[in-house]
């Protein structure tokens, strides 16, 4: 979340898993942005949105620090792996 470009973070790491193993490619991803507690609400909505318009994937926003995001997370986490 402290990313001054997280899309272009998120491209660059993308790449390395990509150059480490072409089949990571065709898996499903999950994006979970850490830290949410260290920048204001509407950093994070705007940093959600452009990564998901540029993803097309569900961004998570968690925080060690706040019970109602990592409920919500791992809420969403047990759907996705039944």
């Amino acid at each position: 979340m402290e990313s001054v470009n997280p899309v272009s973070d998120y491209l660059v790491i993308r790449n390395e898993l990509i150059s480490y193993n072409k089949k990571l490619d065709d898996k499903k991803e999950i994006i979970v942005l850490t830290k949410s507690d260290t920048v204001s609400p509407e950093h994070h909505k705007e940093v959600t949105k452009l990564l998901s318009q540029k993803t097309k994937n569900k961004v998570f926003v968690v925080s060690i620090l706040d019970n109602e995001y990592l409920k919500t997370f791992s809420d969403a986490l047990v759907k996705l792996l039944k």
